[in-house]
Formats: C-alpha cells, sequence, structure tokens
C-alpha cells in the first residue's frame, strides 16, 4: 500500500514533502512497518515498538557502500542497492525517524564514525 494511505493513522508518521518519494516512521510495528532501503530502520522501528529507552545505531556506515560487507571480500560480495537509495529515501527516512521519537521521548544514536555526518537527528 502506498504510505499516503496511512497519513491519518494514529501509527504512523508520513511525510510526503521532505524528499522526492514519500517516507514514514511506524509507532507501533504491530501495525505495520515502513521501509526505507535498510533493514535498520525495519529494526529502529522495533525497538522503539518494545519501549527502548534509548535506540543505539552501530553498523550503519552508508558511505562505503562501494566496499564489501563485513563478512565478504572482493570474491564473494552480493550486490548492494544502498548508493541508489541512500540520499533519497534512507537518509531522510531516518530523519524523520530520530525527530519523530525525539518527541516522544526516545534517543536514537548513530554511532558510525563512517556515516554519522549524514544525519541531521542522529
Amino acid at each position: 500500500m502506498p504510505l499516503s494511505y496511512f497519513i491519518n493513522h494514529p501509527n504512523f508518521v508520513i511525510d510526503s514533502g521532505q524528499s522526492a518519494t514519500e517516507i514514514g516512521v511506524s509507532l507501533n510495528v504491530t501495525h505495520g512497518f515502513v521501509e526505507a532501503g535498510t533493514v535498520a530502520y525495519v529494526a529502529t522501528q522495533l525497538a522503539f515498538s518494545r519501549h527502548a529507552a534509548t535506540i543505539h545505531l552501530y553498523g550503519i556506515d552508508l558511505l562505503n557502500s562501494d566496499q564489501p560487507r563485513f563478512y565478504e571480500n572482493n570474491h564473494n560480495r552480493a550486490p548492494s542497492t544502498l548508493n541508489k537509495v541512500m540520499n533519497e529515501r534512507i537518509v531522510p527516512s531516518f530523519n524523520l525517524l530520530g525527530r519523530t521519537y525525539k518527541t516522544h521521548g526516545i534517543d536514537v544514536i548513530n554511532h558510525s564514525p563512517v556515516s554519522k555526518a549524514l544525519f541531521d537527528t542522529l
């Protein structure tokens, strides 16, 4: 379903004006989650829904997506779409998530030295 379907749903925050594509965040994953191009986004929504006091993110290393992941090498790399969705979906989505969860009293902290400067609110 398009995110605009959930614009008035009390368990979602949808933003259709900040980026090229609609973005959103779930306040309760029992009603669903919003996808933003990385599993870390879904995991963060799950942590919030499980009432985490603070959410710490490690390994959100978006600026080195042209390199093998920690479990890969140059000979067994899986394809990645992070470069394609980073600026149009991932970064705006995490910024929305950080602002939204902050208004609910939950800090989201990005500990990645590789991509920390990408985000306004983490």
